[in-house]
């Protein structure tokens, strides 16, 4: 018996519609490799799961499209020739029994004109099972798409029996006339029938979505690539440029055309008789919303409706042709071609006057979700994906070179707060269609997750791949200027939705409980220290630090943010070369992670008392450690540069402890500082009774007078005090403690927390140089 044979699955009625505590990810990063950005298809097929890869997506687009997307910087490192890359379309198979992927396909290399060798195919556009004649059981296909170096050959279908063999049949369209097309997008079965249409001409140069003709065509036999025109071509009109999707509902096959000047037109037909068959309009000029409705990019039957979801290419901004930006729309149409809008602009049509049965406007009230990329049908429920743009703001320019008008709508901590919160595709649900519920709002907890670009429902569950091609390297903006960095959140990811693993307690959002830390005990009972202990750690997850951290866009718990405070300092740095000294190092934990850039032999650490002198040697083998900071116990000159992470934290009399660091460094070194400014009287720039600068503009002169040059501050103090204060306290009070607050053990948690008893002014990251020899001290 067959794996989806065997399972009982409760009919629809009852179901509960899914949430994001129902979806665990099975596959994420790729497969393994990051460069796997974009799963364009899912299929069931044979009780297995199948889905196809495109690799580095975001790079291809910089390099494809002939406008400009004003950036700061591009999100991620592209290379010098994209074709150094890995381009290879894959087909990925996953047993649910077993819970394994494996790769079923991988494109094979040819050798392109240019003599280099290319892949065959660097996208399968899409998938579905059909069985044509020569097919002695339902087969598998796949649309090819070769790349620019190979725009003389047409797309091909691939074709498979059982998921593990896969081969190619003859070019689609082959021998009617209409040219060599590149790529393919929709692919429909109806009525015995495959139908396709063509999205990307041979030899154009860039969009993907636009075939410069709007064609469909029809099939009884890809295998022998017999293929039939079956419509008129352009439908008539010769502004439609393409059918970028086609979907069945109430005996009709319906196609969504591409018009860039005036919106898309949808059309049907019952494919009786011979091609080209009679099709009939049901939708024209964007359903009255123009070029603002460009194409169509998913449609699902639903209960007796069509739903269409709508998009402006390029996420909703056609900057090529200035179309937009704008968001998406969902509509629905009767079987008598009626039609309603379900969320949108409300307008005047010659169809009467539409308001969104919804109550949502436009992207569900998202103006970053640019498309509605895909919708689904599971246990009775209507599923819908997006594309959100939003996740690109996070490398918008500087604030000073943003115009007047945006300064104060686009500032960059609006911008990171926003992109953490709603950063990453929306899924809705709705069980009739009008009123809908949002899954999740933040691609599933991964922002750079900004596509939910394939959906199938299966017997185990819903599954939904997102598009994610931040990786391998991202552009991140540190206290040193932009830089390109290892993102692990890069890579596609697949998701399976189902109500029973969830039911078992794996849910997303099974969160750890004041119990589970062994703290119950009789009221009036002291807590116990160790326990207090293995609570710290635990918020610090078992990584050794203690500090405020720098909690950047993105980052959600206190050991990535203490990891990303130590790469803000580091990003300071012109060059990480030479010895280095990590000055208060604690445990250990931040000279571990100065590993990651020097050898050992250059580390040296110089932590507080003896006593954690074993706990570092553990966090960083290798390393020479040293007690006594902030006595450095270092010959004079003979460093390079000093890392204090925090250590001058609340120290009165700081002066001293820079004088000691600008004694062992050698000329021309520096220091790179994160300290903490605590609360005292005093104007601006002004210092305390011990000397110490009581502000921020106080620092710059604080540390001349110790005998520094080339001196820059940066004022953290939003990023790392106020930012973890709030996480902090959020951990400890909501997902920690819940209903068994005890008010004694927060006050034990304060001591053994860095700030947990406030009096913080300020936080600065700090850079300095010491001066050169022949200038004299």
């Amino acid at each position: 018996m067959s794996a989806s044979a065997s399972r009982s699955v409760p009919t629809s009625a009852t179901r509960r519609g899914l949430t994001q505590a129902d979806f665990r990810p099975l596959a994420r990063g790729g497969f393994g490799n990051p460069h796997n950005s974009y799963p364009h298809a899912l299929v069931w097929f044979r009780d297995q799961i199948y889905v196809t890869t495109t690799r580095d997506n975001l790079v291809l687009v910089k390099l494809r499209y002939p406008f400009d997307i004003p950036l700061a910087v591009w999100p991620v490192r592209v290379p010098g020739d994209v074709w150094d890359l890995d381009l290879r379309v894959q087909i990925w198979r996953y047993d649910p029994p077993t819970g394994r992927w494996s790769n079923a396909y991988t494109s094979p290399l040819v050798k392109a004109p240019n003599g280099r060798d290319t892949p065959l195919s660097i996208a399968f556009r899409s998938m579905t099972v059909y069985q044509g004649a020569s097919d002695p059981e339902p087969a598998m296909y796949a649309t090819t798409h070769p790349p620019q170096p190979l725009k003389h050959l047409g797309s091909t279908l691939m074709r498979s029996l059982d998921g593990t063999l896969f081969e190619a049949v003859p070019e689609i369209g082959h021998g009617l006339g209409i040219g060599k097309f590149r790529s393919f997008r929709a692919l429909q079965p109806f009525k015995g029938r495959l139908f396709t249409a063509p999205a990307m001409a041979g030899a154009a140069p860039g969009i993907a979505n636009v075939a410069g003709v709007a064609l469909v065509l029809a099939s009884t036999d890809p295998v022998e690539g017999v293929w039939e025109l079956a419509c008129e071509p352009n439908f008539g009109d010769p502004q439609n440029t393409g059918v970028f999707e086609m979907g069945v509902a109430n005996g009709f096959l319906y196609a969504g055309v591409i018009n860039l000047i005036e919106g898309f037109q949808l059309w049907k037909t019952t494919a009786e008789g011979r091609p080209p068959y009679r099709w009939t309009r049901v939708l024209t000029r964007g359903a009255f919303r123009g070029k603002l409705n460009q194409g169509t990019v998913a449609m699902t039957a639903f209960g007796e409706h069509l739903y269409v979801g709508t998009a402006i290419q390029g996420g909703g901004y056609d900057r090529e042709r200035n179309v937009g930006p704008a968001a998406a729309e969902l509509l629905r149409i009767a079987p008598d071609d009626t039609w309603d809008l379900i969320v949108g602009d409300t307008r005047d049509t010659p169809d009467g006057m539409k308001v969104p049965l919804s109550g949502y406007g436009a992207g569900f009230g998202n103006p970053f979700a640019g498309y509605f990329w895909r919708m689904c049908e599971h246990e009775g429920w209507l599923y819908l994906g997006t594309f959100d743009s939003s996740i690109l703001l996070s490398w918008c320019p500087e604030d000073d070179k943003l115009p007047e008008y945006l300064r104060n709508l686009l500032n960059r901590r609006a911008i990171e707060a926003f992109v953490e919160r709603f950063g990453g595709f929306d899924l809705w649900r709705s069980r009739d269609g009008i009123r809908w519920t949002p899954v999740t709002r933040n691609g599933m907890g991964n922002r750079f997750n900004y596509g939910a670009r394939t959906m199938v429902s299966t017997p185990f569950g819903l599954v939904l791949g997102a598009n994610n091609p931040f990786g391998p390297d991202l552009a991140v903006r540190r206290a040193g200027g932009w830089a390109y960095e290892p993102n692990p959140a890069g890579g596609a990811e697949i998701w399976l939705g189902s109500t029973e693993h969830a039911d078992e307690g794996g849910g997303a959002s099974a969160r750890p409980h004041l119990l589970d830390h062994g703290v119950g005990r009789a009221p009036g009972v002291a807590p116990d220290p160790a326990v207090c202990e293995s609570l710290v750690r635990a918020y610090y997850g078992d990584s050794g630090f203690r500090h405020f951290g720098f909690w950047g866009s993105g980052v959600t718990d206190a050991r990535h943010a203490c990891e990303n405070l130590v790469e803000e300092l580091l990003s300071l740095l012109p060059e990480k070369q030479g010895t280095v000294v990590d000055a208060g190092c604690g445990r250990g934990a931040t000279t571990a992670h100065l590993l990651r850039h020097y050898a050992s032999e250059a580390v040296t650490g110089v932590t507080v008392g003896a006593q954690a002198l074993a706990l570092c040697r553990d966090a960083a083998p290798g390393v020479r450690f040293l007690a006594g900071f902030p006595a450095l116990r270092l010959p004079d000159a003979s460093v390079d540069t000093i890392l204090c992470v925090e250590g001058l934290a609340f120290l009165r009399g700081k002066e001293a402890a820079l004088g000691e660091m600008l004694r062992v460094l050698r000329p021309g070194g520096r220091i790179i500082l994160a300290d903490v400014i605590d609360a005292a009287p005093g104007g601006s720039g002004t210092a305390d009774a011990a000397g110490d600068p009581t502000d921020v503009v106080g620092y710059e002169p604080f540390l001349r007078r110790v005998g520094f040059e080339e001196i820059k501050v940066v004022d953290a103090t939003y990023e790392c005090w106020t930012k973890y204060s709030q996480h902090r306290t959020l951990y400890f009070c909501m997902r920690l403690f819940g209903d068994e607050t005890d008010p004694s053990l927060v006050e034990s948690l304060r001591d053994l927390l860095p700030g947990g008893r406030g009096g913080v002014t300020a936080y600065v990251l700090v850079t300095a140089r010491r001066p050169d020899a022949e200038a004299g001290r």
